[in-house]
């Protein structure tokens, strides 16, 4: 006899997990809820956006799409290349490099291009050096979209890798080295062979990319490129409308969610890639073994080990009388109790929900809470708080460690 599964009529213990699921999905609507509904008053910001569209609103749109393709199609042709390297070939520090090579994403865009900034500007460490040695004596402006986009590549470039390696360590080299066998070049083999299954997989760490470059501000204050994040910025702080920061905010975000859907894998595409990951294998090659090993040390180089040396130094070099122990510990312990309570109250969530959808698959309600709230890492950060700080002040709440919590 098959033994049917608890329904809510006969369960009152499952309706209330269930309820409770559904509560929390609407807990978690709520700041966006008012932010929709905030902008909808066009009451005071007609004037404000004439202004904006008269003025850089549209350079601001055009940057943000720039600088999120330009990102992901650097972030694309390192991290794919390079999981493809560590992958497929044996060289001096592969199996290393698989590893080193995920540490960028440990360093906040801004950090690195205020260190960009100081050491590589034209009033900048390395500038002057050059000069005092008679070198050089103009400099380059490094402050635009094109490095903008380079730095973010080099940055969020694992999000691809991960994802790319992780693929093609499923699939295997058998139908790459198959193409070879029947005269292909290594190049046109990759493509047709490898490429395919591996695409869904770096479509959405493209998707990542985008996401990160779009929800971006420091680093795009820092090098003075205007973009949306920016908008809305100065629309709350400098012109004081919160109507127009959450018109600007539902745009950044519907951005966001256009891409989610987008760039979504199909999944005829899963499929396939958990069938042929039965029978792959993790064969390796050595060829061009320095070559290889040059250009993975130098990515790493450039994208994790340079900005962390500076920023060593640049610590070591500051007045050490005005970094008091008193601020130091303030500063750490607030980080930390903060990361600590909220990665506990993620994973408990997490938890929660997976279980519920481990156990009833075919429930409604920890299918739309799963999808529901699996969408908040694509939130970007300034839409986010803009929603918070609204709700916040609707209910006449103080915006504090409370509200930091909910964001996170």
């Amino acid at each position: 006899m098959i033994k049917q599964q608890p329904t809510f009529m006969h369960n009152r213990p499952l309706f209330w997990q269930h309820f409770g699921l559904f509560l929390l999905a609407l807990l978690f609507l709520l700041p966006f809820g008012m932010l929709f509904w905030q902008a909808t008053d066009f009451s005071t910001s007609i004037a404000h956006w004439q202004h904006l569209s008269e003025t850089w609103l549209m350079e601001a749109i055009v940057n943000s799409l720039l600088l999120t393709l330009l990102s992901a199609t650097g972030a694309v042709l390192l991290g794919t290349s390079l999981a493809w390297l560590v992958v497929s070939y044996r060289f001096p520090g592969s199996k290393v490099l698989a590893w080193l090579l995920i540490l960028p994403l440990a360093l906040p865009p801004y950090v690195v291009a205020m260190l960009l900034t100081w050491w590589a500007d034209s009033s900048g460490t390395l500038h002057l050096w050059l000069r005092d040695m008679g070198w050089v004596e103009h400099w380059i402006e490094i402050r635009n979209l094109p490095v903008l986009a380079g730095l973010f590549s080099c940055l969020f470039m694992p999000y691809v890798f991960l994802l790319a390696r992780a693929s093609f360590q499923r699939q295997g080299l058998q139908a790459f080295e198959a193409a070879r066998v029947l005269g292909l070049s290594p190049y046109q083999a990759f493509m047709r062979a490898a490429m395919p299954t591996a695409r869904p997989a770096i479509v959405a760490g493209a998707t990542l990319v985008m996401m990160e470059t779009l929800a971006d501000y420091g680093a795009s204050s820092l090098f003075a490129v205007p973009t949306l994040t920016q908008a809305i910025y100065r629309s709350w702080f400098n012109l004081g409308d919160w109507a127009l920061a959450a018109q600007l905010s539902v745009a950044l975000m519907s951005s966001v969610l256009l891409l989610l859907w987008l760039f979504s894998p199909h999944k005829s595409h899963q499929q396939i890639q958990r069938i042929s990951s039965n029978y792959a294998k993790k064969p390796k090659q050595r060829r061009d073994a320095w070559l290889m090993s040059s250009i993975g040390w130098l990515v790493f180089l450039l994208a994790f080990a340079l900005p962390v040396s500076l920023l060593l130094w640049q610590s070591f070099a500051a007045d050490v009388p005005t970094w008091t122990a008193n601020r130091l510990g303030t500063w750490f312990g607030n980080s930390l109790l903060l990361a600590g309570i909220s990665a506990s109250f993620a994973m408990t969530i997490a938890l929660l929900l997976s279980w519920q959808s481990y156990r009833y698959p075919e429930a409604f309600t920890p299918r739309f809470a799963t999808q529901l709230l699996s969408l908040g890492y694509g939130v970007p950060g300034t839409a986010l708080a803009v929603a918070i700080l609204l709700t916040w002040q609707q209910f006449a709440l103080a915006a504090g460690v409370a509200a930091l919590l909910f964001a996170y």
